[in-house]
């Protein structure tokens, strides 16, 4: 009977009510403003300086007092040359100078100084350039290093007169020349030396050459390439 009535007043008790858990959010993660990216100041862009004339190789250097001068309009250049010398051989690309005294025996041909012009695309088919050189062959002494040699065309008969070596580059009005020398050319005696001087343009090549025996002429032929320039 108890069990009965203890079972009947826990009946009659209100039901718990079922509280759902409240989800709790996170605080929100306080941002912080980000530093300031610092920014390297932007350098200034240097602009090329302006050339006047460009495009055109300065003048040559003062020739020594007494000298003549050669202006080729036609080629385009100006040289001047000892008053020991005298123009030998003219042709439409090519001036020859030659020594005005007689050449004692044995010492070969006269000719000492010759400036030949040749155009990118020549050939020289009726030999009309003095000591022509092929273009490409030219680009080929430009790739050789100080020393190395080559022949003056790739068929030759007697290669032993027709090979030049490289040597160090100069300055010629303005334009880095390239310099190879032949110390045994063709029909001059032991002892001669061929030195040619390439100035290398977009259109043209100049030649200028010089057969020198003594340190003498040689640096007559170096006199002369400093007064070489470009002229209108």
């Amino acid at each position: 009977m108890l069990a009965l009535v203890a079972l009947m007043l826990a009946a009659c008790q209100p039901a718990a009510a079922t509280v759902a858990p409240v989800e709790t959010q996170a605080p929100a993660a306080t941002v912080l403003p980000a530093e300031p990216t610092a920014v390297a100041p932007t350098a200034a862009v240097p602009t090329a300086a302006p050339t006047a004339d460009a495009g055109v190789p300065p003048t040559g250097a003062q020739a020594p007092e007494g000298w003549n001068e050669l202006t080729d309009a036609a080629n385009g250049y100006s040289v001047a040359y000892p008053p020991v010398w005298e123009i030998c051989q003219e042709q439409a690309a090519s001036r020859i100078f030659c020594e005005i005294q007689a050449v004692p025996e044995g010492m070969g041909p006269p000719l000492r100084m010759y400036i030949s012009v040749i155009p990118q695309d020549a050939t020289n088919e009726n030999f009309e350039i003095y000591n022509f050189f092929p273009p490409a062959r030219v680009r080929e002494f430009m790739a050789l290093e100080v020393g190395e040699s080559l022949l003056k065309e790739p068929r030759v008969m007697a290669p032993e007169f027709f090979t030049y070596t490289r040597l160090p580059d100069r300055m010629v009005a303005g334009w880095t020349a390239l310099v190879v020398e032949n110390s045994k050319p063709w029909e001059f005696p032991a002892g001669t030396k061929d030195r040619v001087v390439f100035i290398v343009t977009e259109a043209d090549i100049y030649m200028i050459g010089m057969y020198y025996q003594t340190p003498e002429q040689l640096q007559m032929f170096e006199q002369a390439l400093d007064s070489f320039q470009f002229v209108p």
